[in-house]
């Protein structure tokens, strides 16, 4: 995977899983997470993740504290040639401004891989353009690009 220039990569500490926490620079409160479990290992489902993480950051959404009026979300996306599974809850809060906790579990023949962000802020818009650029940059399986051959 390569790492795009507007987020901040630090790997996570974990037994038989990695996990990479992509942080993004303009919004440093918004963080992206990709696991990847290896083929054959006990993994969370991302539905589950999901709610934990809803649960956890409902009360702290909202400026106020209260949390917001939630909706469930869920669909498909294509990911890296692959059918994934998308989940998501939207949180609105009082003031009107927007959280949209989203996670994406895609299964490839040797491996499961979850991206998951966890926002920080209201700004969707950032936020769903990093998570489009964490899809395009991972390449798992893909051959690498030919390098130019200098003959002189």
């Amino acid at each position: 995977m390569v790492i795009p220039a507007d987020l901040a990569a630090t790997p996570l500490l974990g037994d038989h899983v990695l996990r990479l926490r992509l942080q993004l620079i303009e919004d440093l409160r918004s963080t992206i997470i990709v696991r990847v479990f290896p083929s054959g290992e006990n993994r969370v489902s991302a539905k589950k993740l999901l709610e934990n993480s809803v649960t956890r950051m409902n009360a702290f959404a909202c400026a106020e504290g209260a949390g917001g009026d939630s909706k469930r979300l869920s669909g498909f996306k294509d990911v890296l040639g692959q059918h994934g599974d998308w989940n998501g809850v939207e949180i609105v809060c009082r003031d009107g401004t927007r959280r949209t906790y989203q996670i994406v579990a895609v299964d490839r023949a040797d491996c499961h891989m979850q991206v998951q962000l966890i926002p920080g802020s209201h700004n969707i818009a950032l936020q769903s353009a990093a998570l489009s650029k964490v899809f395009a940059a991972l390449r798992v399986g893909e051959e690498p690009a030919a390098l130019p051959i200098d003959d002189r």
